[in-house]
């Protein structure tokens, strides 16, 4: 798995707080400065490894280090298929549309999301939660509203 996570404001600092947590030894780690399209296409070009991205989106972008667009709605026609779970705000809307006609199982949120705490009391809940965002899916797609991860298939 591609573990895709930059960290240059407050709230990718919490996600790379989590997404290190959660990363295993078999994880590809495109993290802070890795995090960045310039290392996110490369590792894509290996078909049907799956993408774990904490980070800014829009409905047409995932942003990488410094909110430069690090993944784009373009990109989907040119990519493998593959197992995606984008935390970011609004990246389910039209680019998880696009890259699901295009064979990807794109899980992501429509709307505005919060970014993870880092509390030491509720830690380990959130970890617990999100752990199995890493396990594998057997949907075509999924979207999740800006209330919580909620599948659909389309």
């Amino acid at each position: 798995m591609i573990v895709f996570v930059p960290a240059y404001d407050e709230a990718t600092a919490a996600n790379l707080a989590i997404a290190t947590a959660l990363m295993t030894d078999d994880c590809r780690a495109l993290v802070d400065e890795r995090a960045r399209r310039e290392f996110l296409l490369p590792a894509l070009a290996a078909p049907g490894v799956p993408l774990f991205a904490m980070t800014h989106g829009r409905p047409q972008l995932l942003r990488g280090q410094g909110g430069a667009p690090a993944l784009v709605i373009a990109d989907a026609a040119s990519l493998a298929p593959r197992a995606v779970f984008a935390f970011a705000c609004h990246t389910a809307t039209e680019m998880g549309r696009v890259f699901a006609e295009n064979g990807t199982d794109w899980w992501g949120y429509t709307g505005a999301i919060s970014s993870p705490t880092t509390d030491p009391e509720i830690l380990p809940l959130f970890l617990s939660v999100h752990s199995q965002e890493l396990q594998p899916r057997s949907s075509k797609t999924a979207t999740s509203g800006s209330a919580g991860p909620a599948r659909t298939d389309v």
